[in-house]
């Protein structure tokens, strides 16, 4: 869910984390190149850290992924506080029955 806020009214919409992600990589992208031709001493060192964090988890991610296969088997009887892993009671109390 993302919200925009139109003048004082807040809008909520649903977005595809891969879309957000690229709006949000864009979002870094465009202030990082203009702040280039910035004579700031700071230079956009926030933009780029943002960017370089963005790329590396590109990178990083894929070999640190686990295969389906790897994780192990949830056991009904793990569940916290009396609820199962669907989000239902066990012993059929409860409104999630």
């Amino acid at each position: 869910m993302v919200i925009v806020p139109i003048l004082f009214i807040p809008v909520f919409f649903e977005v595809r984390a891969v879309i957000f992600a690229m709006i949000w990589f864009f979002m870094q992208v465009i202030p990082g190149f203009l702040s280039l031709g910035s004579d700031q001493a700071t230079g956009g060192i926030a933009w780029w850290a943002h960017i370089g964090g963005f790329v590396a988890g590109w990178l990083v991610t894929p070999p640190l992924r686990r295969r389906a296969d790897a994780y192990r088997h949830y056991y009904r009887d793990e569940g916290i506080y009396g609820f199962l892993p669907d989000g239902r009671r066990e012993g059929g109390q409860g409104p999630w029955t």
